[in-house]
């Protein structure tokens, strides 16, 4: 859980973490590529990414390739012996301030963190045919909050043809999503569009389930025809677990063997669909996304009345008799998902729609819809952005007054190869139900991303 700080001590680490970058900037305005891809190439960041940690056409066949040039395909590996050109560390200090109000109560939350320290151990090819990527994150302290769990992801690739025309074949947990434009499932701002990881489908329980909120054990093969994307994946599915220390109930993809699941919630196997056709090297796009999985879960609304709890915390809290005493329900679902991105100069649109559908634990089922559109400009350099974003979800689309919005403008500045600073504020609002008054997040997040 966040520990509460005071508002002079956050507003005094934001201050430093502003004023570093802006003293650097002034100093070294030039920017490049992640280091251990830079060190291999020596290519500029504009070579891979439109803004990091998004990608452009370069960089997306790139990765696809399995971190190499697609022209280096079907050729021989010359490794390079340094190994600083093979492994690269991120931090990622963050600064929180958070005003939420219902009515005429209020709650406020001010915080510093190390959200994030990451090690890329090794990413790009080790044969002709073969690569591999493996990253290890931790954590120090716990958090409601999958994003935020330990977590190993990576695997191995393969790869065979030219680069016109080439498959991909890979074994692994793989980071979700890997799209391109509006579709891209690395974002500038520090965070993504409520479809893809804020809010789930909710009808008169959590469905816990976001297209970007789980790291699943996966294979997937793709098929790569000069601008033209096919791929698919079968996945483990998701899990749920019981928190010890509160009894919040969290769901988990099947990142490694060693997270006990809560017994009965076992789900997959979920398949995923991906199609892209690239229209403009900078980020212009068509892609539709297809996902269809099988979650089991615990039918809570047929656990006992409870007391009152705080409006402001939304997480599904279990007691040691409730968790025994579970019944659980077979939710098969679907998402389907149109994204589409285009740049104009130095400004790009993006935008995407979702259509999920899930059941009812009690029979019959309900559908959910959300899109959000953004726009941003380039600043400051060729990588550097500022933007904004609406998005619009309704988790269930049978009920009515449950919608929620957003706009998040942010700032996204990258210094040199080391040095990001990602700040946004977001205002939400979500509404609670005929009759009930409206809920209201204003939140502001600044974050620092230092890369090695």
């Amino acid at each position: 859980m966040r520990k509460s700080i005071s508002l002079e001590h956050a507003l005094r680490a934001s201050s430093i973490v502003i004023f570093f970058p802006v003293v650097v900037l002034v100093v070294c305005p030039v920017a490049s590529a992640i280091p251990m891809f830079a060190r291999r190439y020596g290519v500029p960041c504009s070579t891979c990414h439109t803004s990091p940690p998004r990608l452009n056409e370069t960089g997306y066949r790139f990765r696809a390739a399995g971190f190499r040039m697609p022209e280096e395909l079907d050729k021989s590996v010359e490794q390079s012996h340094k190994l600083t050109d093979h492994i690269g560390f991120r931090l990622q200090p963050r600064v929180d301030v958070v005003r939420s109000s219902i009515g005429a109560a209020s709650e406020n939350i001010n915080d510093v963190e190390l959200f994030a320290s990451e090690a890329y151990l090794w990413y790009g090819p080790i044969s002709k045919h073969l690569s591999a990527m493996a990253k290890v994150t931790f954590w120090p302290e716990e958090s409601s909050e999958t994003e935020r769990h330990e977590r190993l992801e990576g695997g191995l690739r393969f790869n065979y043809g030219n680069a016109e025309n080439f498959i991909d074949i890979r074994a692994g947990v793989p980071h979700p999503l890997e799209g391109f434009g509006g579709s891209e499932s690395y974002s500038v701002s520090n965070t993504k569009p409520f479809i893809q990881e804020l809010k789930t489908a909710n009808f008169d329980q959590d469905t816990f389930f976001t297209p970007l909120g789980l790291h699943q054990l996966a294979v997937s093969a793709g098929y790569y025809f000069k601008r033209t994307t096919i791929r698919g994946a079968l996945s483990s599915g998701m899990r749920l677990l019981v928190d010890d220390k509160d009894g919040e109930l969290q769901p988990f993809g099947r990142k490694e063997p060693f997270t006990r699941g809560l017994s009965g919630s076992e789900g997959g196997p979920d398949l995923q669909l991906f199609f892209n056709q690239i229209l403009h090297p900078d980020g212009g796009n068509v892609s539709l996304y297809y996902y269809n999985g099988r979650a089991t879960l615990p039918r809570l609304d047929l656990l006992p009345e409870r007391e009152p709890r705080d409006p402001f915390d939304e997480s599904t809290k279990l007691t040691p008799e409730e968790i025994a005493n579970l019944t659980f329900f077979k939710n098969t679902f679907q998402r389907l998902a149109f994204y589409a991105g285009y740049p104009i100069e130095r400004f790009s649109l993006l935008g995407g729609v979702q259509y999920g559908r899930d059941n009812i634990g009690s029979g019959g089922h309900f559908s959910s819809l959300g899109y959000f559109a953004e726009g941003n400009v380039k600043v400051l350099n060729d990588i550097s952005v500022a933007g904004v974003r609406f998005d619009w979800f309704d988790p269930a689309r049978i009920k009515h007054d449950n919608e929620m919005i957003g706009v998040t403008p942010y700032v996204n500045v990258w210094i040199r190869s080391q040095l990001r600073i990602a700040a946004e504020f977001q205002h939400r609002a979500t509404r609670r139900g005929p009759l009930q008054p409206e809920r209201k997040d204003n939140v502001f997040q600044l974050r620092l991303y230092w890369i090695m």
